[in-house]
């Protein structure tokens, strides 16, 4: 009788941490194998801090092992959970790991003692063919893309493996099984959750983790609508955050969700990311339906306005645009919370005064402005982080380093105590300049601001 079970992991982020949302990377897997007629197990350490019980019940038929991780933190919680399993389980059960890290070095992940597999990119159609033939025993006869091993490097030196992408239809995506699990653990009093309904960003940016242009793709708005509506009266929300890597990227589909929250009378807010250069189609009526649709907020990806870092970055920004964009925004109830990356490896040392010239003419311009500020941290597999161990940083050399490295393990991504790329001299005038810059970020999220405002 074949095994069935497939145990899917998702760590904690971080030893302290307090809150979480809905894991959807591993939902869309567990989606896919259900569909496929597995039985995956999916835990969620936020909520089974005792996981062990659950491994200890399904560890002898479990088929896989799986972990899904970034850099960081959660490479060390998915270390602790794999000794668990191994404890538990046949010996001869693979592990296969995917997610972020494993993406950008698969070689650094499978040259660890704790993984079998890796899988970059997301889990497609190649995961779920990969595991129905591990099922019948017959895996050392096929070859599955983008699912590699130690062998997969046995002919290069590169650390580094090129995803080989392509389209990825959510037209016919099996159910989420949002009624097999109880989200209310991750409720708290704002009772906000979050969605995903699309895959892909048509950004190159150079310090992002997952690199490269993805085709963009999404779940049919009726589909989404449909998810939304139960989420909401399931669990009471009162807003919704859609996490989504680009929603202004397909200005039809988003203002058809708009439209058809007003529609069905989904009273909540919500909010989504948005490509700055993006905004420029969205006009004065396209912000009213948004408005009535309940949308309080688009998180816009600034990153920095100085060219020569954008020419890094691969990531063009042209401020007279978003000065364009701001104003015609300014008259509705929409935060434009913007973020930025400042303490880049290769740039100039006077970006700092040029962002902030940048972000009070915006803040003139548009009175609900917000904004926030990430040091730049470098995730493995991107060419900025290339570039930032040319300069004098030491990246870590093993799987555990990267789950050890206090770069990955800040959280807040706001470390900017010594910037390695700099000299000891420009990193302390660089900092000194930023807290006189920027004294004060808006890092709160302020759900369900409008009402507060209405009431005042």
């Amino acid at each position: 009788m074949f095994k069935k079970t497939i145990i899917i992991f998702y760590g904690l982020f971080s030893e302290e941490q307090s809150y979480d949302w809905i894991p959807y990377i591993p939902l869309f897997v567990h989606a896919r194998l259900r569909a496929a007629g597995f039985f995956p197990v999916l835990i969620h350490e936020f909520k089974d801090r005792n996981y062990q019980e659950i491994i200890r019940k399904y560890g002898k038929e479990t088929l896989l092992f799986g972990v899904s991780a970034m850099s960081g933190y959660q490479i060390k919680s998915s270390i602790r959970a794999i000794e668990c399993f191994r404890k538990q389980a046949d010996p001869k059960t693979p592990i296969i790991w995917g997610g972020a890290h494993p993406t950008a070095m698969p070689h650094n992940t499978l040259n660890s003692k704790y993984a079998d597999y890796v899988c970059v990119g997301h889990a497609k159609d190649n995961f779920v063919n990969f595991v129905k033939t591990l099922q019948k025993e017959r895996i050392k006869e096929s070859n599955f893309p983008d699912i590699l091993t130690l062998d997969d490097f046995s002919t290069t030196k590169s650390e580094r493996y090129c995803v080989k992408d392509y389209q990825y239809d959510l037209s016919a995506f099996p159910p989420l099984a949002f009624d097999e699990f109880d989200f209310s653990y991750l409720l708290t009093e704002n009772r906000v959750l979050n969605y995903v309904g699309s895959i892909g960003c048509p950004g190159n940016c150079s310090f992002c983790t997952w690199g490269g242009k993805h085709p963009w793709s999404a779940m049919p708005p009726k589909r989404v609508l449909d998810d939304l509506e139960y989420l909401v009266n399931r669990y009471n929300l009162r807003s919704i955050w859609l996490a989504d890597a680009d929603l202004t990227v397909n200005k039809n589909y988003l203002l058809g969700l708009a439209q058809g929250l007003i529609d069905r009378k989904i009273n909540i807010y919500w909010r989504c990311h948005a490509r700055a250069m993006e905004l420029a189609q969205y006009k004065k009526n396209d912000y009213a339906l948004l408005e009535a649709s309940g949308l309080d907020r688009f998180f816009i990806g600034i990153e920095n306005v100085d060219l020569e870092i954008q020419k890094l970055y691969g990531k063009i920004i042209i401020p007279d645009i978003v000065y364009e964009a701001m104003a015609e925004a300014k008259d509705f109830d929409i935060q434009m919370k913007m973020s930025f990356i400042f303490g880049n490896p290769g740039g100039p040392l006077n970006d700092l005064e040029k962002n902030r010239e940048f972000l009070s003419k915006c803040q003139r311009l548009n009175p609900n402005m917000k904004f926030q500020v990430c040091f730049y941290t470098p995730y493995p597999g991107c060419a900025m982080a290339d570039l930032a161990e040319s300069k004098g940083y030491n990246p870590p050399t093993s799987l555990e380093g990267y789950g050890d490295d206090p770069y990955f393990l800040d959280t807040n991504r706001s470390q900017k105590n010594r910037i390695f790329w700099y000299t000891a001299d420009e990193s302390d005038d660089y900092n000194s300049r930023y807290l006189k810059l920027f004294p004060k970020t808006d890092c709160l999220p302020e759900w369900g601001w409008r009402d507060k405002k209405k009431k005042h």
